[in-house]
């Protein structure tokens, strides 16, 4: 099958750590939600998961020390934004 082979390049399935906590590094979305565009920016990616024109929407704020930002702005209404995921504090300082 072409597909599952394609589907299985992509596909990267996290390991439970080892300290039985569950797994800090994957953030759960609602089943069916999809990936609209992915955005590099200066301090990481803006992943979009609805939108019609790409200024109004909800997206995700993927920050490089590992902050994720939930962000959803409306034209008529006020913007509405939480935090899905603190900053990673294992992660190691460059140098």
């Amino acid at each position: 099958m072409p597909n599952q082979r394609m589907l299985e390049g992509f596909a990267e399935y996290v390991e439970p750590e080892p300290s039985g906590q569950g797994n800090q590094r994957v953030i759960g979305t609602p089943p069916g939600t999809r990936l609209m565009r992915l955005e590099r920016l200066p301090h990481g990616w803006r992943a979009w998961l609805a939108t019609r024109d790409f200024v109004y929407g909800t997206y995700l704020e993927l920050f490089d020390d590992g902050r994720v930002l939930n962000c959803t702005t409306r034209a008529d209404e006020g913007d509405e934004y939480f935090w899905v995921r603190g900053q990673d504090i294992r992660r190691q300082p460059d140098g």
